[in-house]
């Protein structure tokens, strides 16, 4: 009955196709999964033929340069509406988040109480983010571990050879990087809107998607790709303990619940409040002025260097904000005997809702 009851809520984001079948059928989706995605193919090959006929058009009157926007802009679609369209396994991980929160008589208790509800909601919701945050982070530390910049900044502007910027080449896989990403906190913003949970954070939450997405947008257009990937690498990886904790919390798993917080917070305080302020805003507002030529760049150079070090910055101040939580949380933690309370985003003295 949740499950039901799920599928019809999810579904009145207007999806085109999927919603009208999600409308004629609630469970459609439920009983036809690979359909799902048989479906999706189908209208993505239709697309793409359009996206084809209409790129040659354009390559013949604007050049190659506009055709790559395009395609990239393309691919951009493609993963949000694949992330969307995810969303419909989330039933699996509702029957999951059953299993491991009420045991294995789970079908015998009544799970449809409130509080039931909305442990079982919050579970998948966190199952979903801990998969999509694993995945990004493979893939970005595949895509920067073994570049110069991923240990010296200074690769950041210059390098290797005689690429500066904004004439460095960007890698295929470093693209891929950045429309995963993008269709990700795009999809987010609906996400939050229409489907998850509404909690106190809504607007901290609203401005961190708002503040992700412009500055993957930019970070591209500007060729500031290198920087991004870093960026990205050091703000998944915590989040997968986050979400790992969560999950723990919501089963009953009180020392797992513990061990994955310490290691969040332990991977807070290195990556976002050390390494992403004293390495990489370091990088972008001070070592770029020492490394490029500015006379070079009289108009672009400053627009970029202020949107670009604004936004990051409110990154910042955004870890410090949710710092100053998970500090209280520790507190109270440490004062309880090592069990983690309610939720600290949501106004209480926790950081797991």
């Amino acid at each position: 009955m949740v499950g039901t009851q799920t599928t019809r809520q999810e579904s009145r984001f207007p999806l085109g196709l999927f919603n009208l079948l999600a409308v004629l059928e609630p469970d459609f989706f439920g009983r036809n999964l690979y359909f799902l995605w048989w479906l999706f193919l189908r209208a993505a090959s239709g697309l793409y033929f359009c996206i084809t006929l209409w790129v040659i058009l354009v390559k013949r009157i604007c050049g190659d340069c506009i055709v790559c926007g395009l395609v990239q802009c393309y691919l951009k679609i493609c993963f949000q509406i694949i992330f969307s369209a995810s969303r419909k396994y989330l039933t699996w991980f509702q029957r999951v988040g059953r299993r491991l929160i009420f045991g294995k008589g789970y079908q015998m208790q009544d799970t449809n109480t409130t509080d039931n509800k909305n442990k079982v909601i919050k579970f998948k919701e966190s199952a979903w983010k801990c998969i999509y945050f694993l995945s990004a982070e493979f893939l970005a530390l595949y895509v920067t571990s073994k570049e110069p910049w991923f240990n010296n900044t200074r690769h950041f502007w210059v390098g290797p050879g005689d690429q500066v910027w904004p004439d460095q080449k960007i890698k295929l896989k470093l693209k891929g990087l950045y429309m995963y990403a993008a269709g990700f906190y795009t999809y987010s913003i609906f996400a939050l809107i229409f489907w998850e949970t509404r909690r106190s954070d809504f607007g901290v939450l609203m401005g961190h998607h708002f503040a992700t997405v412009t500055l993957v947008v930019l970070s591209y257009i500007f060729r500031f790709g290198r920087v991004g990937s870093v960026v990205l690498a050091i703000h998944d990886a915590s989040d997968v303990f986050l979400e790992i904790g969560k999950m723990s919390k919501y089963c009953g798993a009180e020392k797992l619940a513990s061990i994955a917080f310490i290691i969040f917070v332990l991977s807070w305080i290195l990556l976002r409040l050390i390494y992403f302020p004293f390495w990489v805003l370091w990088s972008t507002s001070y070592e770029v002025v020492q490394t490029l030529d500015k006379e070079k760049h009289p108009v672009v150079g400053p627009i970029c260097y202020y949107l670009f070090n604004t936004l990051l910055f409110c990154l910042l101040v955004l870890h410090i904000y949710w710092w100053v939580l998970m500090y209280r949380m520790l507190v109270n933690q440490i004062q309880a005997g090592g069990k983690i309370s309610e939720d600290v985003r949501s106004g209480k003295y926790s950081i797991y809702i």
